[in-house]
């Protein structure tokens, strides 16, 4: 059991890598990836570089193609903009159930979740714990279906984050997003709840959309409203 763990660990961990050098454009869109290679860049076995591509392809981030190989999706705005919007509706859904189905408990541990959000001072204080805030909202949703869905988003969404290097005011705008969905869920309103964290990650995935042109690793950098 704890080898099937520490797999599933390097799977996760490679699939991060992975990701990481799409969005940095050392492995731009539409090349090819060697198992070997990757297998010892990271120094590990080809196994869990298998297994981290299957769970990329599932994401939609590498593409398998019939006695060819496998290769990084194409990266584009639209692309980008896909993944948020999809996370952002299922993350909008757990919002507005958690606004009207969860306990008190379960409120209050996002309260204290919430709480840290609010005291986080640098960016990546501020995604830890942001996202540890919406681990527990999605599970306090109390589908787990749902969880599964989420899950599929769990590599490219937050890598995506890290390109954001958030200034005082993005900060403080991050925390008031949440902040609003936070409200919503404590006065048990669904609608309010789902509009604000699709708000929220709408917002977000243009931020990751504007720095990926800026970095020229996109061309296609207009915003949309």
């Amino acid at each position: 059991m704890d080898d099937v763990i520490s797999r599933e660990r390097t799977s996760q961990a490679v699939a991060r890598h992975l990701v990481r050098q799409l969005l940095s454009g050392r492995r731009p869109g539409g090349s090819r990836i060697d198992l070997e290679e990757v297998a010892k860049e990271l120094g590990v076995s080809r196994l869990p570089v298998r297994e981290a591509l299957l769970q990329l392809e599932h994401d939609g981030v590498v593409v398998s193609r019939y006695h060819r190989g496998v290769f990084m999706a194409d990266l584009s705005a639209g692309t980008v903009r896909d993944h948020f919007e999809l996370y952002g509706q299922l993350s909008a859904f757990a919002a507005g159930a958690v606004a009207r189905v969860a306990a008190p408990g379960d409120v209050e541990e996002l309260e204290a979740a919430m709480s840290r959000v609010s005291a986080a001072v640098t960016g990546d204080d501020f995604e830890k714990h942001s996202q540890e805030y919406l681990r527990l909202l999605n599970l306090g949703a109390g589908s787990p279906r749902l969880v599964v869905l989420l899950r599929s988003f769990s590599t490219f969404v937050p890598e995506s984050f890290h390109l954001l290097d958030l200034d005082a005011g993005q900060l403080a705008e991050r925390k008031d997003g949440l902040a609003e969905v936070m409200e919503a869920i404590r006065e048990k309103d669904p609608n309010r709840a789902h509009d604000a964290m699709l708000h929220n990650i709408r917002s977000a995935g243009e931020a990751v959309v504007a720095a990926l042109a800026r970095d020229g690793i996109i061309a296609d950098g207009e915003t949309r409203t």
